[in-house]
């Protein structure tokens, strides 16, 4: 009896997988779809993902009145959710957190004209900040499949930062190390631009890596403008290596194939 009760409980299983299957089979016409093929009407192997996380880390490094791209690296924590309903346009909303430094031996420190002899500014040759942005992007896919997908994008943000000297002292606070007059704030607007590539895998996992300038619209990452010699705003390239996590995605329905004798 017990072996019985198994064997119809097991049948009543593989009835319940294939019942989807089987209405969808009975909607069709047999004369257009005949000895179809059960793989072709739900393929498993290739998901349609609609929406990825992505966590990872990168390496940043910045342009600025100290120093050039490359010549210091720091890293940051990154993560997005990316919205893949379109094939040609998508969206995401980026996060970072994390740090970004420069330095000058020998900087040549540039004078400003002041009218005081007694307090002459003393420029940071050295600056260690934090950096926290947070942005909207646009994604223009210039290939994509199901797995695999090149793009461009650019977005619209802010970013926070907060330039501290050797010691860990607030340089923002610190007057002297600027031209007379010069104050800032430690928020300002970004517009990130970036190059990335994506692959994933059968399970709708993938790894991807992208770079981004994100071109604030400051001169202060460093904590000095008019006493540098670069001419126009501080930026940040940063290169981030990211995890895909697939949080909603669905099956890639197929129409049936049709045999061989149907085609001919």
């Amino acid at each position: 009896m017990k072996f019985v009760t198994k064997h119809i409980f097991i049948g009543l299983f593989f009835a319940c997988l294939h019942s989807p299957i089987l209405l969808w089979s009975q909607q069709q016409d047999p004369a257009t779809f005949p000895n179809f093929q059960w793989d072709s009407i739900v393929n498993l192997s290739v998901p349609k993902v609609k929406l990825l996380w992505e966590i990872g880390i990168s390496a940043n490094t910045y342009q600025g009145d100290l120093s050039a791209y490359g010549n210091q690296w720091a890293s940051s924590f990154q993560t997005s959710l990316t919205f893949r309903k379109k094939r040609r346009i998508n969206s995401r909303l980026a996060l970072g957190a994390g740090f970004m430094t420069g330095e000058s031996g020998n900087f040549d420190l540039f004078i400003a004209p002041t009218t005081s002899t007694t307090t002459t500014p003393q420029a940071n040759t050295y600056f260690r900040t934090s950096l926290i942005h947070l942005h909207y992007e646009l994604i223009i896919n210039l290939w994509k499949t199901r797995r695999f997908f090149v793009y461009l994008s650019q977005g619209i943000g802010l970013i926070r930062f907060e330039p501290r000297d050797q010691n860990g002292g607030n340089l923002q606070a610190q007057r002297a190390t600027r031209a007379r007059g010069e104050e800032y704030g430690n928020t300002s607007v970004c517009f990130p631009t970036g190059l990335g590539i994506g692959y994933l895998l059968r399970n709708g996992y993938g790894i991807g890596i992208q770079s981004v300038w994100m071109n604030p619209l400051t001169d202060y990452l460093d904590n000095i403008s008019r006493l540098g010699r670069t001419a126009g705003n501080d930026n940040v390239w940063t290169t981030k290596v990211m995890i895909f996590i697939p949080l909603q995605k669905s099956l890639s329905l197929q129409p049936p194939k049709k045999s061989k004798e149907q085609v001919h």
